[in-house]
């Protein structure tokens, strides 16, 4: 299933919205490449709840609905003030009085919301939420953040009025008093006192419980399978599941490098002995503005990671249309990459501002201006390790607004669950000693006792990013809509204009120059992690800026999608 759209008045008060126009909205949230499930809807004096693409496994009871997956017995999940259950969810429940939001402990799925003076709205699609607001403020601080991280920034949505519920949150609105309160609980990493076997038990137990609680039906959901740590030791824990299927993707070559994920997964799938398919996801053949209008359409231009969709999400149409419920993602939080500052952790972590680069005055300038600022709640606390600090990081900001957006992107084809992200399993990894969650270390030990002898993978499946940006399809489209007129309101034209200039100077190097320069990209990029400054890539920058401008140009289309309920 894939997006939910919440809406409730004050009490007593009466939604100027109806079942057509709830109808009318949530058509809009379909990619054009499937004929998604009847939309479910509930209408209740105050209030009206819509779900596109809902599957036959979701939970509803009179107006609570859970968007996701449960991994433990939570027999009153429904019921307004009971304790939060453990999965990957975003769940919404009433009582007589209140509205109340809840969101798995790092928020794996990112729910939105507004209040206005009459009217309540949440939704796990800003687009939705535009379109009952009826107008389209757009958000300059957003942007800032996609030119110089790639994402929407921490808790930031493309319209400034939109609010978000971050991870392990609780959101209670008083429906008399039309009061709204958020309860948050703090993160810490708090090691306690145990031998690394003792840890390790813990561990162990944790993720044994977690897939225990676990209850799918394997013959309607898959295991996406790469060559690293994560997805391999879902696949130990679910190997005696009847039914277990894998799936692997990436460049149709791939199959046949020893060190690919591909090459390693299908290792991984012949020792457990499930069933295993590689799909490939070389460019469309497509015309690429309608392959970029379905990414954005699919993930609302969350997130510039476009490289594993440029088959035109083909591969998540055919497990759609294929009967498949939902995928079992491998994201996890058992500690990052070592670090030595602050300026790796802000890189590792995807949290870069544009004052982190040393070209791209221009832009600076408008980031500057936009007021783009790192949120104080994410700098490192007194007292706090750098590991720490890096570990908290990765579950504050990474999985909420990195991981969370990528899930958005399949959502409208097939359910997520990601059960390395559990209640159960994050609070252990919470205790754990800096140095075993440094690189997963303790992770990876248990991982590797369970598995011996199969190596991992050291190059990835899937086209290198810069690579695909860099494909005379991709910059074509991207060139062709900067220079439109449309882009002018958005971005400053001396910035437009400064883009496309390097764009076409890029474009007018030799192609001999270009392959030197290939060679030498990843020596480049290795020395720049040792730097304290980031090089800003043409070919990125322009990326972002069109997926700025697409998303402004597709919000005010969807700000007119209700004509009749323009705000006051």
């Amino acid at each position: 299933m894939a997006k939910i759209v919440y809406l409730c008045s004050r009490q007593g008060a009466r939604l100027p919205f109806s079942r057509t126009d709830m109808e009318s909205v949530l058509s809009r949230l379909t990619p054009d490449n499937i004929i998604p499930r009847p939309p479910r809807i509930i209408e209740k004096e105050g209030f009206l709840v819509g779900v596109f693409n809902p599957t036959d496994s979701l939970l509803v009871q009179d107006l609570a609905v859970c968007m996701g997956v449960l991994l433990n017995d939570a027999g009153d999940w429904w019921r307004a003030g009971s304790q939060a259950p453990d999965g990957s969810y975003a769940l919404f429940r009433n009582d007589a009085q209140s509205v109340e939001l809840l969101t798995d402990i790092v928020g794996t799925r990112t729910l939105w919301y507004v209040q206005t003076p009459d009217w309540f709205i949440a939704s796990t699609s800003q687009r939705a939420i535009v379109c009952f607001l009826g107008d389209f403020e757009p958000n300059a601080e957003a942007s800032s953040w996609m030119l110089s991280s790639g994402t929407l920034g921490p808790g930031l949505s493309w319209d400034r009025r939109i609010r978000c519920l971050g991870g392990n949150a609780r959101l209670i609105l008083n429906r008399d008093t039309w009061t709204l309160t958020v309860k948050q609980e703090t993160v810490r990493y708090d090691s306690v006192s145990l031998t690394e076997p003792e840890h390790a038990q813990q561990l162990l137990q944790a993720l044994t419980q977690t897939f225990l609680k676990m209850d799918l039906d394997m013959q309607r959901w898959m295991l996406p399978l790469s060559g690293g740590v994560d997805s391999r030791a879902v696949l130990l824990m679910l190997k005696d599941r009847v039914g277990l299927r894998t799936i692997t993707w990436g460049q149709k070559g791939a199959q046949q490098n020893p060190k690919s994920d591909a090459y390693i997964a299908q290792l991984m799938a012949a020792h457990v002995g499930v069933a295993h398919e590689y799909y490939p996801i070389d460019i469309s053949p497509e015309p690429f503005e309608t392959v970029l209008q379905r990414f954005l359409i699919a993930g609302e231009g969350r997130v510039d990671h476009v490289s594993a969709y440029v088959d035109g999400l083909a591969i998540w149409k055919r497990l759609f249309e294929n009967g498949c419920q939902g995928a079992i993602r491998g994201d996890e939080a058992f500690g990052c990459m070592a670090v030595r500052s602050h300026f790796d952790v802000y890189r590792n972590m995807g949290l870069t501002i544009m004052d982190d680069y040393k070209n791209s005055d221009m832009v600076k300038e408008y980031s500057r201006e936009s007021g783009q600022h790192r949120p104080e709640s994410l700098e490192q606390r007194s007292g706090e390790s750098l590991e720490a600090w890096r570990d908290r990081l990765n579950t504050e900001f990474e999985a909420p607004y990195i991981f969370a957006a990528l899930n958005d992107l399949k959502l409208p084809y097939v359910e997520m669950c990601s059960p390395l992200l559990s209640r159960r399993v994050i609070r252990v990894v919470r205790q754990l000693p800096d140095f075993l969650r440094t690189n997963k270390t303790l992770f990876r030990k248990i991982v590797n006792t369970m598995a011996p002898g199969i190596r991992y993978a050291s190059h990835s499946a899937i086209a290198n990013r810069k690579d695909i940006l860099k494909d005379k399809k991709v910059v074509g489209v991207v060139t062709r809509y900067l220079e439109s007129a449309r882009t002018l309101s958005v971005l400053p034209q001396e910035l437009i204009a400064h883009i496309l200039a390097a764009l076409r100077s890029e474009s007018a190097s030799s192609l001999m120059q270009r392959s030197a320069r290939e060679k030498i990209r990843v020596v480049v990029e290795r020395l720049e992690r040792s730097k304290t400054k980031l090089r800003m890539d043409i070919h990125v920058l322009a990326f972002r800026a069109y997926l700025i401008s697409r998303m402004t140009e597709i919000l005010a289309q969807d700000s007119e999608a209700l004509l009749g309920h323009k705000r006051a």
